[in-house]
C-alpha cells in the first residue's frame, strides 16, 4: 500500500514541478489512494481476526506429545488450508486489482468493473485499472521461464504518458499534438499483435506514468485536448500551467 502511495504521488509531484500538471492533479492523490488504503487495511484486519480465531482453540495442547496434541495439530493444519485463511497469502487481487475508476482525472467508458476480489486479479484495460501485462516479443514464455530479450507491455510505461495505438495512427498523432501544446510528455507506441489488441479492446489506450489506464476509445474526440486536460488535472483551463 505504501509503495502504491509513493508511485501515485511521485508522478503527480513531478508533473507539478515540471509545469504540465494542472491545479487539480495533486488533490487527486488523496481521492485515489485513500479508498485503496481503506480497502487494504480492512482486508488485513479480517485476516488478523481469522488467524486469531483459529489459534485460540488449539494452542494449549498443540505442542503436547500426546493424542490430544496430535489431534489439535491435525485440526490446525486443516484450518490453515481453509479458503478464508489461504486468502491471507494468495492476494493477487489486493496487489494488482486496485483501481481508480472514480477519480476525476480518469475518463470512464461506461463498462462494468470486474469483481474486486482479494484473491483473484482479472486483467483489464478498463479506465482506472492497471494496464495489463502482455508479452510484446514472441509467444508467452513457458512456465517459470522468461523469453530471451522479451519485453512486456509494462516495460513501456513509467516515463510520462503513453498512448497505445492499435490501428488509429492519425488520431494518435492528434493526441500527440494536443499533449505538446501543454508540454505534457506523451509517447506513442504502435502495436499490432492480435492478442494484445484483444486484451486492450480499443484502438487507442492512454496510460499514465504509474501504469494505470486514463482513457480508451476507438477514435479521438473532435478536440483531444479535452482528454489531455482531464487526465493531467487541468480540466477547464485554457492554457498550460
Amino acid at each position: 500500500t505504501g509503495v502504491g502511495d509513493a508511485i501515485d504521488l511521485a508522478w503527480k509531484l513531478a508533473a507539478t514541478l515540471d509545469g504540465w500538471g494542472g491545479p487539480a492533479l495533486l488533490a487527486s492523490y488523496d481521492a485515489e489512494r485513500r479508498p485503496v488504503a481503506k480497502r487494504n487495511a480492512e482486508e488485513a484486519t479480517r485476516n488478523l481476526k481469522r488467524l486469531s480465531s483459529t489459534k485460540g482453540a488449539v494452542m494449549n495442547a498443540i505442542c503436547s506429545d500426546s493424542d490430544e496434541g496430535a489431534r489439535q495439530r491435525a485440526a490446525y493444519r486443516q484450518a490453515l488450508n481453509d479458503a478464508d485463511i489461504l486468502r491471507h497469502h494468495d492476494t493477487d487481487g489486493i496487489a494488482l486489482g486496485y483501481r481508480y475508476d472514480a477519480s476525476r482525472i480518469i475518463m470512464p467508458d461506461g463498462t462494468s468493473a470486474p469483481p474486486d476480489s482479494a484473491k483473484d486479479y482479472v486483467p483489464t484495460a478498463r479506465p482506472g485499472h492497471r494496464a495489463p501485462h502482455a508479452w510484446l516479443d514472441g509467444p508467452p514464455p513457458s512456465a517459470g521461464m522468461r523469453l530471451p530479450n522479451g519485453r512486456s507491455t509494462l516495460d513501456l510505461f513509467g516515463n510520462g504518458f503513453v498512448l497505445l495505438d492499435f490501428g488509429a495512427p492519425e488520431d494518435a498523432d492528434r493526441f500527440a499534438l494536443a499533449a505538446r501544446e501543454c508540454r505534457m510528455p506523451l509517447i506513442i507506441e504502435r502495436l499490432a499483435q492480435p492478442a494484445i489488441v484483444d486484451l486492450y479492446e480499443h484502438r487507442l489506450v492512454l496510460v499514465r506514468p504509474d501504469g494505470h489506464v486514463a482513457w480508451r476509445g476507438d477514435h479521438a474526440p473532435g478536440d483531444p485536448r479535452t482528454i489531455i486536460d482531464r487526465v493531467r488535472g487541468a480540466a477547464g483551463t485554457l492554457n498550460a500551467a
